[in-house]
């Protein structure tokens, strides 16, 4: 809470599900008006030397304003957030945190990266590199993002839901630079939503509703415009062959009994027939453009091995 004089007050913090809460006062407190910024994290911290605001956001983010708090700039600074996705294109490499914070590696080495800008509110979970200009970014509540400039600005392209905690990603794919897929859950994990772009994010169209096991977890995988798999909890599976006009379960061979409540983590597509998936204590093969996949004994011992990413150099080389 800051005032910067008798009357005049601006109170910050979260709005209960980590998102950015302000709110002001012009009569000494009597009344409040909430008001909402672009961040995709809350504030933790708010200092003022007249009409100069400092704001501490969650992971160490800073923003400040000097016109007491009617424009808000973003502070670059390399916070200690969480990395949910990472990409390499064309001799660059590009990371994205959990609050929406891009980075980019100019040599494609990964030994160095700098921050390049803030991508808005919504916590974000998957990227696609579609080239060195275009990026697209999928957010918590449905919210799409897209950046024309290598991630300089962004512009929405398929605006949030109202705030659910559960509105969450299931995974982002492109199969080609036009052609991609969106999956999310909505309604308390109630409903599976799939959209689907066919210019390269600039618009989306819904492609599938249907119901959820009740959590969210896995990753989409494309393996052209028209051939996908939706892998998630409780090792459901969703294929699509015609572009997400319909959709059928995968087979599913040689997965033991005990894995029947076990949940995918990821999905890897390797070329236009293979890919494989993991989750706990599974991994998975499929060499048949996702119809049908088989479990793989990986003989690894001493490990829980509760998989949760994976990702293939080659045909054979994985990790």
């Amino acid at each position: 809470l800051y005032f910067r004089n008798e009357t005049d007050g601006i109170a910050v913090g979260s709005n209960g599900f980590s998102k950015a809460y302000i709110t002001r006062t012009t009569n000494a407190g009597v009344n409040w008006l909430a008001g909402e910024l672009d961040f995709s994290f809350s504030f933790q911290g708010l200092s003022g030397i007249g009409d100069n605001l400092f704001l501490l956001g969650t992971g160490s983010h800073l923003v400040k304003s000097s016109n007491f708090g009617e424009d808000w700039e973003f502070v670059p600074y390399n916070s200690p957030s969480p990395f949910y996705s990472i990409k390499f294109n064309n001799g660059k490499g590009y990371a994205l945190t959990l609050y929406s914070n891009l980075y980019i590696s100019e040599d494609g080495s990964g030994d160095e990266w700098t921050f390049v800008s803030h991508a808005g509110a919504e916590q974000s979970y998957a990227m696609e590199v579609l080239d060195e200009n275009n990026i697209v970014i999928l957010k918590e509540n449905r919210k799409i993002v897209k950046s024309t400039d290598g991630g300089l600005t962004w512009e929405t392209k398929l605006a949030a839901l109202p705030y659910n905690a559960r509105n969450r990603v299931g995974g982002l794919s492109f199969p080609d630079p036009n052609t991609g897929y969106a999956w999310v859950s909505i309604n308390d994990y109630g409903n599976y939503y799939v959209f689907k772009s066919t210019d390269a994010g600039d618009t989306w169209e819904q492609v599938l509703v249907t119901g959820g096991p009740g959590s969210l977890s896995g990753n989409a995988g494309f393996f052209d415009a028209n051939t996908g798999v939706l892998a998630g909890p409780g090792r459901w599976l969703l294929r699509t062959s015609d572009g997400g006009a319909t959709w059928e379960q995968p087979e599913l061979v040689g997965f033991p009994d005990h894995t029947s409540n076990r949940s995918f983590q990821d999905l890897f597509v390797v070329d236009e027939n293979k890919a494989w998936a993991v989750g706990n204590k599974m991994i998975a093969l499929s060499i048949d453009k996702g119809a049908t996949w088989t479990f793989v004994e990986h003989g690894i011992a001493d490990i829980d091995s509760a998989f949760r990413t994976v990702a293939f150099y080659n045909d054979t080389l994985g990790y």
